[in-house]
């Protein structure tokens, strides 16, 4: 089978021909490029014959007559290929990592031979443990309630708020007794007092806070 020269294709040219070709229909330099991506993912998952990324670029160099520079580029797209899905939540990410490092660990318990070795197999199932976060304490649960908007009451009337009920005839007759302020000013103390009707939209021209101005 004729080597794949990825100066004539890359992974662009891959996911074009996702949206618009025939699966079908595939040219051969295409179907060349997904095996060897495919065939580099696999290599990308047997740790224990290819475990480190050197290891996968000197095995391309060797069997597909690749350069270094297009061995390097190509597993960076071939991971980019496989792993580009961004919709993984962190938390899933954590357990996929924790789980690998549970299977080490079994695997480390069934070739353990001396204390030392049950040593680091309990680190590593420390390093799960934190993986998952379970050394982070759960955040404290508040009621819906204590998120929800709060009512308001307005009230004009102290007897609501369980205070002494005031006498508004002996309040008005204060009020008029006021030497210092004028006709307006006194009647804007008894709107607030609740002693006169308040207009809640009232006129310029019967405006009387904006007349004293």
């Amino acid at each position: 089978m004729a080597k794949i020269n990825i100066d004539e294709i890359d992974i662009q040219d891959i996911y074009e021909f996702m949206q618009t070709g025939n699966v079908k229909d595939a040219p051969e330099d295409v179907v060349r490029y997904l095996e060897l991506l495919d065939k580099i993912h696999g290599m990308h998952l047997r740790i224990l014959d290819f475990g480190t990324r050197e290891s996968i670029i000197k095995h391309l160099i060797l069997t597909e007559d690749l350069t270094r520079y297009k061995a390097s580029l190509i597993y960076d797209e071939a991971l980019e290929y496989f792993y580009r899905d961004s919709k993984i939540s962190k938390n899933a990410w954590r357990n996929i990592y924790a789980s690998k490092i549970d299977n080490l660990a079994t695997a480390a318990t069934l070739m353990a031979k001396d204390v030392a070795d049950l040593d680091k197999i309990t680190r590593m199932t420390q390093r799960a443990g934190a993986m998952r976060q379970l050394d982070v304490p759960e955040p404290p649960v508040f009621p819906k309630e204590l998120f929800e908007k709060p009512i308001k009451v307005y009230a004009m009337d102290p007897e609501f708020l369980g205070e002494t009920k005031i006498n508004r005839i002996s309040l008005a007759k204060q009020i008029d007794e006021l030497e210092d302020l004028s006709v307006i000013e006194k009647e804007i103390l008894k709107q607030d007092a609740a002693i006169t009707q308040i207009t809640l939209l009232p006129d310029e021209s019967e405006n009387k806070r904006r007349q004293e101005r």
